[in-house]
């Protein structure tokens, strides 16, 4: 996807890498609202988050799910008022968070849930309410 690219109301995600040997980068500044999950990988698929992008309103802002899946989310990046969480890792996913990521509004900054899942922060998101804000890797069990 290019640059600037914006999404809105997707059931599924805005942008998603799903199953095994699916690769999808995105440009900068992309933006993605009101969508199942923003930015999303899922079994086994690989995604890469451009710098700069946003999403609101949400279940997940950037998301990875099922083992194999990896999300790796670009410096700058953004999540507001998501259901659940602006970065997750879930169900054995990895999701790796760049510098200067932002959360504001969301149920949590930060969620590694379910077996084998892990985050991985460049630095401590800056962000309100959560509980994982200044971690710098968090693994769910």
């Amino acid at each position: 996807a290019g640059a600037q690219c914006s999404v809105s109301g997707m059931h599924h995600a805005g942008f998603a890498a799903h199953g095994q040997g699916s690769c999808m980068e995105t440009g900068s500044a992309c933006t993605v609202a009101g969508a199942g999950n923003g930015f999303s990988s899922d079994h086994g698929g690989q995604l890469l988050v451009g710098p700069g992008c946003q999403t609101e309103g949400c279940n997940h802002g950037y998301a990875a799910t099922h083992p194999g899946s990896k999300t790796t989310v670009g410096p700058g990046c953004s999540g507001a008022n998501h259901r659940q969480a602006s970065f997750a890792a879930l169900e054995g996913g990895c999701l790796e968070v760049g510098a200067e990521a932002v959360s504001r509004g969301s149920r949590h900054v930060v969620l590694a849930a379910g077996g084998g899942s892990v985050v991985r922060l460049a630095q401590p998101v800056a962000g309100e309410r959560g509980k994982a804000g200044r971690v710098t890797e968090q693994r769910g069990g």
